[in-house]
């Protein structure tokens, strides 16, 4: 290897992009074997790593979700995958395992609304879920038939692609993770090219420049945060009695928490920061400063209200960093 891999890396882009030629990347490059071949092959799939950041999608949320069944209600899903496509939200919302056995008991054919759970809040989480677990297979999905469809595409040049682990046919093995491998890099040019063959070497090296789009991989797919925030905001105050469909304490917040007064003002707070759809640093402050108010009230062995608390405080954080998310991502 002639480079570490980020000067690599560097090489490899600017070639792909024609900022330089395949003459003086082959004099980098050599025979384009080992971390070169397959940093430019990285390179040339970047565009769906791409998609996968807009998306929030990660290796993990694709191995553990897409062998659930396409078309089947998650309540029918075996036990297994059921408890992997859980464990996996938690990837995109910190705890949401934990709001989910709040309200649901047991997997498979056991998995049923705890009793006395909120039906209608049951019914937003399981929603949040499935629209999670949709998106990750469609975007999986898609982007195993444009690797295809590259590969095909690529093979008529000339230029040979092995797939590694993927199928063509095989859409629910966790085998089949195009992230997984395109980062592995087992996605990766097969040919090879010899470095004393100047004239093949940059036959190679030119047709892989003309195929390179940076767009590849690009989804008309809705990114939902990774994580509806106004679900896991619902879900989440509602343990606090507030029912936001129509803007109103409705039901008693938990038997250990402060008096109704209390409540209500932390839920006015809590609204009043995100009446314009974001929470600043200083509104995260304040919040946390009315929440830890509401804390003190709370006797220290009532373990339910004080996790409800700790849970409070992860959506305020959660809010925050989503906040510096859009904000970072509109400055971009």
């Amino acid at each position: 290897m002639l480079f570490g891999d980020s000067v690599h890396e560097i090489q490899a882009r600017r070639f792909l992009k024609g900022d330089i030629g395949a003459s003086e990347f082959g004099l980098h490059a050599g025979d384009l074997s080992g971390t070169e071949r397959t940093k430019t092959s990285q390179m040339l799939f970047g565009g769906i790593v791409e998609e996968a950041k807009r998306l929030n999608i990660s290796e993990d949320d694709i191995n553990k979700m897409i062998p659930l069944k396409r078309g089947v209600a998650f309540r029918d899903q075996s036990a297994f995958n059921q408890r992997r496509a859980v464990s996996a939200m938690d990837n995109v919302q910190d705890g949401f395992s934990e709001i989910f056995e709040s309200y649901f008991e047991g997997y498979g054919t056991n998995l049923k609304l705890k009793v006395g759970a909120n039906k209608d809040q049951a019914d937003k989480v399981l929603a949040v879920l499935q629209e999670r677990i949709k998106l990750v297979q469609a975007f999986n999905d898609s982007s195993k038939d444009t690797v295809f469809n590259f590969i095909d595409n690529a093979e008529r040049l000339g230029l040979n692609f092995s797939p590694g682990q993927l199928s063509r046919t095989n859409y629910t093995s966790d085998m089949n993770n195009v992230l997984e491998d395109i980062n592995n890099g087992t996605l990766v040019l097969s040919n090879d090219i010899d470095e004393d063959n100047t004239a093949e070497a940059n036959r190679i090296l030119n047709r892989l420049q003309g195929i390179y789009d940076p767009t590849l991989g690009q989804t008309n797919l809705r990114r939902s945060s990774g994580f509806d925030m106004q679900a896991y905001a619902q879900m989440t105050l509602a343990k606090l009695g507030y029912d936001s469909d129509y803007n109103k304490m409705s039901n008693p917040a938990m038997a250990g928490l402060a008096s109704s007064v209390d409540v209500s003002k932390f839920i006015t707070s809590y609204k009043d920061a995100m009446a314009d759809g974001e929470m600043d640093h200083t509104e995260t402050k304040q919040l946390i400063a009315t929440l830890e108010e509401l804390s003190r009230k709370i006797d220290t062995k009532d373990n339910d209200s004080q996790l409800l608390i700790a849970e409070i405080e992860k959506l305020i954080k959660a809010q925050d960093d989503l906040t510096n998310e859009l904000r970072a991502d509109n400055a971009s």
